[in-house]
């Protein structure tokens, strides 16, 4: 007859043996779990304990964010976002810029062909009393007349243009900064203020260069002369009915209503629009030209040194940097309770080791 003894140690060791082979998975989920959770720990903001530690930050940031908008905005290389084409900022900016001064072109800016040739020009002369003026006059009038038409088109070009440049320069900012929350509404905050003055700016310079183009008819641009010369070649078809001006776009032209206006007024109404046609040439290419080398020296400004200065200035008038040390609310609770999750995974770990170790030495 077997005795309890035996009988609660033959239990036991059966207990045992059932326990040893659930023990190796236990393990195995209490490690996975302890992975998951150191994870999660690293994959939140780092915490600054130090002046230097956040200034070391803070930095790192603003480099990194200069370096990808150096990328993006002057020497166009976008390996770092190869699939978002609204991210290619010096290509979408010469995209933008070609868009909107397309409206520019003279044939563009013509509101009338066919019958209606020269009428613009004639009722200025007439109606604005500058027939008895030298033609230079009237020309001034006109060519101011025809700046005030596109001056609000720039304007709300170079406002697009400075709204699509704060979004790459935002979404950049978030990019580098999305390890560290303590930096990214300081950073965000200061590159809205950059952005707005950039606009600013920039609408100065496009009424500035506006007001520049209107006080005359000035070119050394041999091209002018060329294309003048050459369109008041067809001077002499102002008798026929049916001829071209490819350079105005309107296709054929009409001239039998200008047989009730006086010959004089209509010679000056013509040298009014050729010269207009060959200067306004010169004019969006001025235009153009100095648009895209202002978009581009200003955003090489703001790479170099602006934006760093804007997010330094906000963060010193702000008490950033010494918010910089302190965790959000949000990630100290959550970092409290993965720590101490962490910790009880590890005593865990150690009692089932425990554990496999004295049943191992049983069975030996």
């Amino acid at each position: 007859m077997v005795s309890i003894p035996v009988l609660a140690d033959k239990l036991v060791s059966i207990q045992e043996r059932i326990i040893s082979k659930c023990l190796p998975d236990i393990v195995k989920k209490i490690n996975d779990k302890l992975e998951s959770n150191l994870a999660e720990l690293n994959r939140l903001p780092p915490t600054l304990t130090s002046m230097s530690e956040a200034l070391a930050v803070l930095v790192r940031v603003l480099n990194s964010t200069k370096n990808s908008l150096s990328k993006l905005l002057l020497t166009a290389d976008f390996e770092e976002y190869l699939g978002e084409t609204d991210m290619h900022g010096i290509a979408k900016l010469m995209a933008m810029v070609n868009g909107g001064t397309a409206v520019l072109k003279s044939e563009n800016l013509e509101n009338k062909g066919g019958k209606g040739f020269l009428m613009d020009e004639i009722s200025e002369l007439e109606m604005g009393g500058l027939s008895n003026f030298l033609p230079h006059r009237a020309f001034i009038y006109m060519l101011q007349k025809r700046l005030n038409q596109i001056s609000p088109l720039l304007v709300k070009l170079v406002g697009d243009i400075w709204m699509y440049i704060g979004t790459v320069v935002t979404n950049v900012l978030l990019l580098h900064s999305k390890n560290c929350p303590q930096v990214k509404s300081c950073t965000t905050r200061a590159a809205e203020k950059l952005i707005a003055k950039k606009k600013s700016g920039s609408v100065s310079w496009v009424m500035e260069m506006i007001g520049m183009e209107k006080l005359g008819n000035y070119t050394c641009n041999p091209e002018y002369f060329a294309t003048y010369d050459t369109l008041m070649l067809k001077q002499g078809q102002l008798t026929e009915s049916g001829f071209e001006i490819a350079e105005i776009g309107v296709g054929a032209i009409e001239v039998g209503h200008l047989k009730s206006y006086r010959p004089d007024v209509v010679r000056q109404a013509f040298d009014i629009k050729m010269r207009m046609v060959a200067y306004w040439k010169i004019v969006r290419m001025r235009i153009v030209d100095g648009m895209v080398l202002h978009i581009l020296f200003t955003c090489q400004k703001l790479v170099d040194k602006e934006i760093e200065d804007e997010v330094i200035k906000d963060l010193t008038g702000h008490g950033g940097i010494e918010k910089m040390l302190e965790d959000s609310a949000l990630d100290a609770e959550k970092r409290q309770c993965l720590l101490k999750s962490i910790e009880i995974l590890e005593e865990s770990r150690d009692v089932v080791a425990k554990m496999m170790d004295r049943i191992t030495l049983t069975n030996e």
